[in-house]
């Protein structure tokens, strides 16, 4: 079995050596640069062997890379997979902040409303007991003075009666 000379080998190593876009090569371009050195090479004493030999190995390396290719999509896709399901658990954590923030600001705004009647109450309840004292003081300044005026009254009657006797 005839191999490929040393000069083709590193001319074909050289050509994949040279970084790789995944985005510019094909399957296609990797097939017409496998063709086009098995058309550039010289035949020997076993050319159809040789050509052979020439494109199984290009074949495989077309394989490979094919194969490579096909893993870094994989891995793509499976850190693209990761990234949403931590998108997604991290959207759900802040929802749930928003809902437990929303329930809270409620919570709140129920105690002051309660607060605020409570107050409300507690300032008609104050009112409502200085009317009551204020009615009871009015209530027992005019019994004071009615008692008074009822002693002045008491008072006068004895004195004339006094001055009634002594003049008689």
């Amino acid at each position: 079995m005839a191999t490929a000379s040393a000069e083709e080998k590193e001319s074909f190593e050289e050509k994949n050596q040279e970084p790789v876009d995944d985005d510019a090569k094909s399957t296609d371009s990797f097939e017409k640069e496998a063709s086009s050195l098995v058309d550039n090479m010289t035949t020997d004493s076993v050319g159809l062997q040789n050509k052979s030999t020439k494109v199984d190995w290009a074949h495989n390396n077309l394989m490979l890379s094919v194969k490579d290719e096909r893993k870094r999509a994989e891995y793509d896709v499976q850190l693209l997979a990761n990234r949403l399901a931590y998108l997604r658990s991290e959207e759900k954590a802040a929802s749930k902040k928003v809902a437990d923030t929303k329930l809270r600001a409620r919570d709140i705004a129920q105690a002051k409303e309660k607060a605020r009647k409570h107050d409300e109450m507690k300032n008609q309840w104050k009112q409502s007991l200085k009317a009551k004292e204020e009615a009871n003081r009015e209530c027992f300044r005019a019994q004071r003075e009615e008692r008074q005026n009822k002693l002045r009254g008491a008072r006068n009657n004895m004195v004339l009666t006094r001055k009634e006797a002594a003049s008689s």
